[in-house]
């Protein structure tokens, strides 16, 4: 148990089970990790897919509830944070909270780093707005998927939709 490989196996079974849509397994091998190994550095990151294997199971109130957790929690890792970010603001919009996940895919935005994923977040923020009749703000955050796009297909699709909030 103090070898680190352990704790990246479990984590690696985890991703894998939750890649194969079966929650209930990944929570296993979450599960083990959060009862023996309770002093790991990376254990905010077994919380992060327990939260996402709870929002698979439509658990929307505890996946939140570890969530919010995390997101006060100062030995919470920058990557974590930037994994978290996004899977949360996943939960809230499958949850129905169209707001909250505005406002958390605009954290996402600003903690990822990476251009295409800033990109595609941006494009989903903007379709959510869209729904929720903010052509304005849609628009603004198309204009931005469209400055990070790194293909020409997600440049066309973000012109398209800057086109239709008009």
């Amino acid at each position: 148990q103090k070898n680190k490989m352990l704790f990246d196996a479990h984590i690696l079974l985890a991703q894998a089970r939750l890649y194969m849509d079966k929650p209930l397994e990944a929570l296993d091998a979450i599960n083990y990790l959060l009862v023996n190994m309770k002093e790991d550095k990376d254990l905010p990151l077994a919380k992060v897919y327990q939260a996402l294997a709870l929002t698979k199971m439509k658990d929307y109130y505890r996946a939140e509830e570890i969530y919010l957790a995390l997101q006060n929690d100062s030995k919470l890792k920058k990557s974590h944070a930037r994994l978290m970010s996004v899977y949360y603001s996943e939960m809230l919009l499958d949850a129905g909270k169209k707001e909250a996940a505005v406002e958390e895919l605009a954290n996402a935005f600003n903690l990822n780093k990476n251009r295409e994923l800033r990109s595609r977040i941006a494009y989903l923020r903007g379709q959510i707005l869209n729904t929720l009749q903010k052509p304005e703000e849609a628009r603004e955050s198309f204009t931005t998927a469209f400055k990070y796009a790194n293909n020409f297909e997600f440049e066309v699709k973000s012109q398209i939709e800057i086109a239709k909030t008009f």
